[in-house]
């Protein structure tokens, strides 16, 4: 394979370094991985909101610090270039971030989560609680990873 693209998938592998793995095998001497993820601080605002809303149930996925994404990738993929950057997005309420959350597929996942239906109170609550929600648009935070690297080449 002469390219592995990948964006915005591997957060949600329980095994990300299998997925790293198995892009090494398949790229050609040469090859590339051009690669996008997200991290750890990812909807930090919606976590925030929810705590204050519904304190000790998650609501919000967690994601992978960081600092132990660039181990995880320097242990598979030697010489990988690794960049983090903060996205932040504006939605008109917290509720329209909530709705594009759900129609991406992107609910939160964890098992400690509630099985049952979340309670429109709830909802009420954790949109009076999202930082700023009072003064119109509110932002969410993306904290995301490129990685990129070049299978090396036989020598």
């Amino acid at each position: 394979v002469d390219l592995v693209f990948s964006n915005l998938m591997v957060q949600w592998s329980q095994r990300p370094e299998v997925v790293l793995e198995e892009c090494q095998r398949v790229l050609r001497p040469g090859g590339l991985l051009v690669m996008s993820t997200l991290v750890d601080g990812t909807l930090r605002e919606l976590k925030q909101a929810w705590a204050k809303a519904d304190p000790g149930q998650p609501h919000v996925n967690r994601f992978v610090p960081a600092k132990q994404w660039r181990s995880l990738a320097e242990a598979v993929l030697p010489d990988a270039l690794l960049e983090f950057s903060p996205i932040c997005l504006l939605y008109e309420t917290p509720m329209a971030l909530n709705r594009e959350l759900k129609h991406l597929g992107a609910v939160f996942k964890g098992e400690e989560r509630r099985r049952t239906v979340t309670a429109p109170g709830r909802f009420r609550a954790m949109c009076r609680a999202y930082p700023g929600a009072r003064s119109g648009q509110v932002s969410a935070t993306y904290e995301a990873g490129w990685l990129f690297w070049q299978k090396p080449t036989a020598g």
